[in-house]
């Protein structure tokens, strides 16, 4: 008979059987799969790992579980917990394997984040930890999707060094009551703390609708001529109001309506920019309308007089906010390319973060974006029109915007975001723009972005 312990949107997660064996065997043999291992498992160790998880279920009444989808009923993995060695202590942690093939789908953190909640209502447990090898990102981006903090780096004779990272009942009370008043905001679209009384004025008893393009955190919604950007009141990016009132004049940019701190939020109200997103279907579909807005907003930019600029974003700024993230534990590489980290790529930030001090291109002194990507543009169909997000614009080297326009052109046109527009070519970015291709600072630049 088959105990299922968990239900998720997409997986079960049942209680291993030995019939698991070839299913698990082709996981826990592949050599890229258990690279951050000692070796892959042989036969006689993939056998024992079952029997390990049954002993667990029996003494503790956990393990590793069987993650299968719910689909197909094809097993994909394991996820569950068990108690490990983390520098010395007996540890509740929450581990996870998921078949190569199905990586980068969500399922190891939606496998995780149930897991870690099941840990909370089923166990005494006041804190659950997640541990790995320092090189083994996705592993540690996991821990952070599932709401984990790094508390810990320490020696480790099977990993040389490991990362331990922990969430705490009361961290994870707060998470959830959080997740619940989103989802019923979501649900009754209204927000229950209501807003400032200078934006309420403004906006009326207008419903706004939320913004599902954008990715940079806050919750935005869009209303017939404003837009409201909503996140909290110390957030990395609320530098953009500064921004906004110096662009003011100087570019197409939204023009400020009210703007306000109030009850632990940052909130800023915008007029909506003409058009519409140069990703959008109708202009991805005119390759030179594209590249026309994209050569216009770069020399709107680098029109503006970049000595009355009072925002730097230099090269060294960047490093300085991304070795502070990855040393505090906060960096997150779930967002990178497949290529930046791994076999073919660096071996952790840390590796990439060294190499980016220490192959520094000659740089150039313009205003850029600093965000320079097809969301953040806008074209009436016949030209552009304006920008938006532009809480990174700063003085720069030009092929900081360069570098990421680029990239953007490539992801929205070659199936990254699921349609192929194969018309359009990447590099006639830099012909549009009236610059020679430079590989040095492309790559550079790209990967300077992945840190930050």
């Amino acid at each position: 008979m088959i105990h299922l312990i968990i239900e998720t949107e997409r997986l079960l997660l049942r209680e291993y059987t030995p019939d698991d064996f070839d299913a698990l065997y082709e996981i826990l043999s592949d050599p890229e799969t258990m690279r951050h291992y000692p070796a892959p498992f042989d036969e006689a160790r993939t056998r024992r790992w079952i029997e390990w998880n049954l002993e667990n279920y029996a003494q503790y009444g956990f393990g590793l579980w069987a993650v299968v989808l719910k689909e197909t009923g094809e097993f994909i993995g394991d996820c569950g917990i068990t108690i490990q060695d983390i520098d010395g202590e007996m540890l509740p942690e929450i581990g996870y394997h998921i078949h190569r093939k199905y990586w980068r789908r969500g399922f190891a953190k939606e496998a995780a984040r149930e897991v870690r909640d099941w840990v909370f209502r089923n166990t005494e447990y006041d804190t659950v930890y997640s541990y790995m090898k320092y090189s083994n990102i996705g592993s540690w981006s996991t821990a952070m999707a599932n709401g984990m903090r790094k508390v810990k780096e320490y020696p480790d004779p099977k990993n040389t060094i490991s990362y331990a990272y922990a969430i705490s009942r009361r961290e994870w009370e707060t998470l959830k009551e959080a997740e619940d008043r989103m989802k019923d905001n979501k649900s009754s679209g209204s927000d229950p703390i209501g807003m400032p009384a200078s934006i309420a004025a403004i906006l009326g008893r207008q419903d706004g609708k939320t913004d599902e393009l954008g990715k940079s955190g806050a919750r935005v919604l869009l209303f017939d001529d404003y837009v409201l950007k909503i996140r909290p009141e110390d957030d990395w990016d609320t530098a953009d109001v500064k921004v906004l009132r110096w662009l003011a004049g100087k570019a197409p940019v939204p023009r400020i309506a009210a703007h306000e701190v109030w009850n632990g939020r940052d909130w800023l109200l915008m007029t909506r920019i003409r058009g519409r997103e140069l990703c959008r279907p109708d202009v991805m579909s005119r390759p030179a309308l594209l590249l026309d807005c994209m050569a216009e907003a770069l020399h709107t930019l680098w029109a503006i007089d970049v000595t009355d600029c009072p925002f730097e974003r230099t090269v060294a700024d960047n490093l300085a906010h991304a070795e502070a993230a990855i040393r505090s534990g906060c960096f997150d590489p779930s967002g990178c390319e497949p290529e930046t980290f791994g076999p073919h790529g660096f071996e952790t930030p840390e590796a990439l973060l060294n190499w980016l001090k220490g192959t520094l291109p000659p740089q150039d002194r313009v205003v850029t974006h600093g965000d320079f990507c097809l969301p953040n543009l806008f074209t009436d169909g016949k030209r552009f029109t304006g920008f938006i997000d532009v809480g990174n614009v700063g003085a720069a080297d030009r092929w900081m915007d360069l570098a990421l326009g680029w990239r953007s052109l490539k992801h929205n046109s070659d199936g990254h975001y699921g349609k192929v527009w194969p018309d359009i070519d990447p590099d006639d970015l830099f012909r549009a723009a009236g610059v020679p291709k430079d590989e040095e600072k492309l790559r550079y630049y790209i990967l300077l972005d992945e840190l930050n």
